[in-house]
């Protein structure tokens, strides 16, 4: 299985060659940490175990496969490695020769390691990593560090007694801090007796003659009472004089307006004459907009600012006397009139004013039509004009021809001048192209 993406591993290599002809060794390397698992925080998997490699025929270590050439292996100076600092241990078995051991470390190796740099081969090589010894005694104590930044607040009372399973708000939780009300404790010791007026601390005793009983001081009441030597008036204690507070209530209930609501009222809400006119006049607005919306309604004038349609319908204008109407009812579009001769015109000024030209009259009572004013016969509108009819200046012309006056045919019959006056006054016309020879 390979190792998950972000896990530091590297690629270690090892190629092994006969001293004797420098041909390729065969073997085994078996490769495993010197700890029995190992486990990395942050991954859900422990790893443990060994692997057993072969050297192909090459000499060249290679993985499981068979093909692959050498071997991945965890980076044992990962960090959140629990142990921290194991030790990857080899054991390389050629065939032909003891078995051999020893321990590596990949600290500070690249990505990719040639296992026979790492190889005990003389134990007084500086750069072999050596087996670890037992765990010395522990080192003298550092310095304090810096102090660390604060920490998150915790969770208030208030939170703490919600996540215990509590429910309800800031106010609920405080009034559960308060329990049970507790039993009545003993009385406490009384003051020790004496007459009236011996101290504020001294309680008056129940046989004290100036009191029938222990709790009604009568002669103080007595001077106190009407007719008594210190009478209590209203003026004494803030009160009215006896018949003030009559006086005001019958004032204020014959009142015409005591709280000023009336007038109040006035400022702010419509009076009855002015809601009655005021209902009045929605009646009639809802009415004449049902009439708009039946199509029943008769405007005295209307005024569109912008475009204006109508679906499904025609658009008439008459006076019940005479009118026109665009109608789209019938086979085809009509534009129909009624009750007078429609005229066709066009105003030379902006807003139906200035001098108006009267071009086509279409009579009521007869089928006739009328044209006034040059009428010119072009192939497009605005395009070359073919034929001319021109009743202001009494001229014609056809087929390209400028329009010309009543010709007059000239000459004799017998001779023939007349007819070739005849072919020359019709070619100005247009009627004919004369291509005629003497």
């Amino acid at each position: 299985m390979p190792f998950p993406e972000g896990l530091p591993t590297k690629l270690v290599h090892l190629t092994v060659n006969n001293p004797a002809g420098g041909t390729a060794a065969t073997g085994t390397v078996r490769l495993s940490p010197n700890v029995p698992a190992v486990v990395i925080d942050g991954t859900p998997t422990q790893w443990t175990g060994s692997g057993t490699y072969r050297l192909n025929s090459q000499g060249q270590l290679v993985d499981t496969d068979g093909t692959t050439v050498g071997v991945r292996l965890l980076d044992n100076t990962v960090a959140g490695s629990n142990p921290q600092g194991w030790l990857w241990h080899a054991l390389v078995a050629i065939d032909g020769q003891p078995p051999h051991a020893f321990y590596f470390t990949l600290a500070g190796t690249p990505a990719e390691v040639d296992l026979a740099e790492l190889m005990q081969v003389d134990p007084d090589v500086p750069r072999y990593v050596a087996v670890p010894g037992p765990e010395g005694p522990a080192g003298t104590p550092g310095p304090a560090g810096a102090a660390g930044a604060d920490g998150q607040n915790g969770a208030s009372a208030y939170q703490v007694w919600l996540a215990a399973g509590n429910t309800g708000s800031v106010s609920d939780f405080l009034a559960s801090l308060t329990g049970p009300t507790g039993p009545q404790g003993p009385a406490g010791p009384q003051p020790p007796l004496g007459t009236a007026g011996a101290g504020d601390d001294v309680a008056l005793r129940s046989t004290d003659p100036s009191t029938t009983n222990a709790r009604t001081p009568t002669a103080h009441a007595a001077s106190h009472a009407s007719g008594g030597s210190d009478p209590v008036t209203p003026a004494a204690i803030g009160a009215d004089p006896a018949g003030t507070a009559t006086a005001a209530v019958t004032t204020h209930t014959t009142a015409d307006d005591p709280h000023g609501y009336k007038t109040w009222a006035d400022a702010k809400f419509a009076t009855l004459s002015t809601v009655s006119a005021l209902n009045t006049y929605v009646d009639d607005t809802v009415n004449r907009i049902a009439a708009v919306e039946d199509g029943t309604a008769w405007l005295s004038g209307l005024n569109i600012d912008g475009n204006a349609q109508i679906a499904n319908g025609d658009l008439a204008v008459h006076d019940n006397v005479k009118g026109y109407r665009f109608r789209r009812g019938g086979s085809a579009l009509d534009l129909e009139a009624t009750g007078a001769d429609l005229i066709v015109s066009n105003w030379s000024g902006t807003g139906f004013n200035g001098t108006q030209y009267a071009f086509d009259r279409y009579a009521s009572n007869a089928l006739a039509a009328q044209h006034a004013g040059l009428r010119e016969f072009v192939s497009s509108l605005y395009g070359t004009v073919v034929h001319t009819i021109d009743p202001n200046g009494n001229r014609l012309g056809f087929h390209g021809k400028p329009p010309v006056t009543q010709q007059a045919v000239t000459g004799s019959r017998s001779d023939g001048t007349a007819l070739a006056n005849l072919l020359a006054a019709l070619d100005t016309l247009g009627f004919i192209d004369d291509q005629s020879t003497a």
